[in-house]
């Protein structure tokens, strides 16, 4: 039996015959994160839940057409691209240098209160109750936004919690786990975030790297035109990694996706044939097979740590 038998089905198959479905919408939303205003208590608490390094990304332009590209060369049987000098792909501890999250921990896992329905869980974790923002268990981002994104003078800690639990599923609902509706968010993340200590000791990054596999696995068939997931961490993997279109460095700061955060959009047709025959001729002497060495020095310690004993361990 074949290894790659799903050719059928695969975004390829439909190329070679002539049937372009063109550049893929990105649905990546990070565009509006700098409405959100952090007070110190709720930074605190953001560190804490595990998302203080990687709150500092932020908003990072996509480029479509080389996201189209490189999605067009994975294979979901393998969970790797396939590219003419072998195949590649993302790994946990690229995920912990890129995007600053812990990938040593618990998993993170659907956690759900079966008897606690949505709306209560948003007046308990939340303090105020949705209305028909709420559909099923998912709640607008919008009204996310427009009720929790700068916390009052003199909150409470009770509000200070709830703008905090609120910050963090907008967050990762228009990044990490950002489906290919990202106009809406689970409230089930919310049960996550109960408490901001038990939050900090998951895996975000491993969980953040299994949705984008799968992501870029849908996204890899042919009768897809829409792709979520994680993207700044797909775009920054391949602008370490492949000497293609690679922009200038704007900065040397922790996490490493700060250091393209320079503008990059492209969703041009033409960019798209340009990015494909790239990857197409593309050689061992364009890939850099060890990237971050000359980085390593701005990575936090606690990271370098962990990096480290997994080396250890795989020896």
């Amino acid at each position: 039996m074949p290894v790659l038998y799903e050719q059928d089905k695969h975004v390829s198959s439909a190329i070679l015959t002539g049937q372009e479905r063109g550049v893929l919408r990105c649905q990546e939303r990070t565009s509006l994160l700098h409405h959100w205003k952090l007070n110190k208590e709720q930074i605190e608490l953001v560190d804490k839940a595990g998302f203080g390094w990687f709150r500092l990304i932020g908003s990072i332009s996509l480029n479509n057409s080389l996201i189209s590209a490189l999605v067009e060369r994975w294979r979901r049987e393998t969970n790797t691209f396939h590219f003419p000098c072998g195949e590649m792909t993302i790994t946990l501890d690229e995920v912990s240098l890129i995007l600053g999250l812990a990938v040593d921990g618990k998993p993170v896992v659907g956690v759900k209160e079966k008897d606690e329905d949505p709306s209560q869980v948003c007046l308990r974790l939340l303090g105020k109750l949705p209305k028909s923002e709420l559909s099923g268990n998912r709640v607008t981002a919008k009204w996310l936004k427009e009720n929790f994104a700068e916390c009052p003078k003199g909150a409470t800690t009770k509000e200070i919690e709830y703008h905090s639990r609120a910050f963090l599923i907008y967050l990762i609902g228009s990044t990490i786990f950002a489906t290919t509706d990202p106009s809406k968010i689970s409230v089930d993340y919310l049960i996550l975030f109960e408490d901001f200590e038990k939050a900090g000791e998951y895996a975000w990054g491993a969980a953040a790297l299994a949705f984008l596999y799968r992501q870029i696995g849908n996204a890899s068939q042919r009768s897809q035109s829409i792709i979520g997931g994680c993207l700044t961490l797909l775009q920054c993997w391949s602008y370490f990694h492949l000497n293609i279109d690679r922009p200038k460095r704007t900065t040397r700061q922790f996490p490493l996706a700060l250091l393209w955060k320079g503008r990059q959009q492209s969703r041009s047709k033409n960019d798209l044939f340009k990015y494909r025959k790239a990857l197409d001729n593309l050689d061992p002497s364009n890939v850099s097979w060890c990237p971050f060495e000359g980085d390593l020095d701005i990575v936090p310690q606690s990271f370098k740590d962990n990096l480290l004993l997994e080396g250890r361990e795989q020896n």
